[in-house]
């Protein structure tokens, strides 16, 4: 069995059908890995993931990003319901950093739950990238991101759009084969956002029937898209008055304070998301007004 990617090559095993010995097809996976990284370049929310600490980005911010320091996002694990007549001996709830948790518990699927603006689609596209800076002769897992909201004929679909999307062309019976051998990473983002029932359980299916697939799901709300049946959820947590603060100041570093105290007790109503506190910091940069409200 191919481990790894070779000479800059994806390999994946085949079969000769003249002879029982196996071999390798390639495939060249540089060019989806540099259009990932791209786009990654571009995209100016995935750096609130940054993972250097908020000194060194403030002397060196990057290149591309008017994101001066890492916000630290968390994740907490969301314990299963307690059963009736079950004592205390609950599973003990744990604290991450939204990318370590993902990765933590991505072997066996993990569903990450969070209200809207609180950043989960961000953190995909975040994990995404920086799994596509991974050198060749050390990637295990091609990281491959599917939006849910884009569904219209099947899961297997959704994924070979992306991979032509970002130049890796190749057949849909590659791709299962991939799958197979396990070496595919999926970010599965909004099954809330799933168009119906029967697109569920065409996911579900998918998921069940690749369970040795490393896989991430976000959602909005269980209630409206079903968790799938997976056991470990990560919840996004609200940002702290610290990092809120902390967020101002480097975003604005000439009228952040002002900003902060013109805003005093409304800043964690106002700013309850990472999105909403980015909005909030535009339009004062842009009017030096605050709103009246979230409105």
């Amino acid at each position: 069995m191919c481990d790894r990617f070779p000479h800059r090559n994806l390999s994946s095993n085949i079969v000769n059908s003249s002879t029982p010995t196996r071999r390798c097809m390639t495939i060249d996976i540089q060019p989806y890995l540099t259009s990932i990284r791209a786009d990654g370049e571009d995209n100016e929310l995935q750096h609130l993931y940054t993972p250097t600490d908020a000194l060194s980005r403030q002397l060196q911010p990057a290149k591309k990003s008017r994101f001066p320091f890492d916000l630290q996002l968390k994740v907490q694990t969301v314990p299963p319901p307690q059963r009736e007549g079950q004592t205390s001996d609950r599973e003990q709830i744990e604290r991450f950093n939204v990318l370590d948790g993902l990765r933590k518990y991505a072997a066996n699927h993990v569903l990450l739950v969070g209200r809207p603006g609180s950043g989960k689609s961000t953190a995909l596209q975040r994990l995404l990238w920086e799994e596509a800076q991974t050198p060749l002769e050390k990637l295990e897992k091609i990281p491959v991101l599917v939006e849910l909201r884009q569904y219209k004929t099947s899961t297997l679909d959704l994924i070979y759009n992306f991979l032509k999307r970002h130049k890796l062309n190749i057949e849909k019976t590659a791709i299962e084969k991939l799958l197979d051998e396990n070496r595919l990473l999926l970010l599965f983002d909004g099954v809330n956002e799933l168009p119906n029932e029967t697109a569920r359980q065409d996911l579900n299916t998918f998921r069940q029937n690749y369970r040795r697939t490393p896989m991430i799901f976000t959602t909005r709300d269980i209630e409206v898209g079903g968790d799938l049946g997976i056991e470990k959820k990560l919840e996004m947590q609200p940002l702290t008055q610290t990092q809120m603060q902390q967020f101002v100041r480097a975003y604005l570093p000439d009228t952040g304070e002002e900003m902060l105290r013109r805003l005093g007790e409304k800043l964690q109503s106002f700013a309850q998301t990472p999105l909403l506190l980015l909005m909030l910091c535009t339009v004062f940069a842009e009017t030096g007004d605050i709103p009246a409200n979230l409105g």
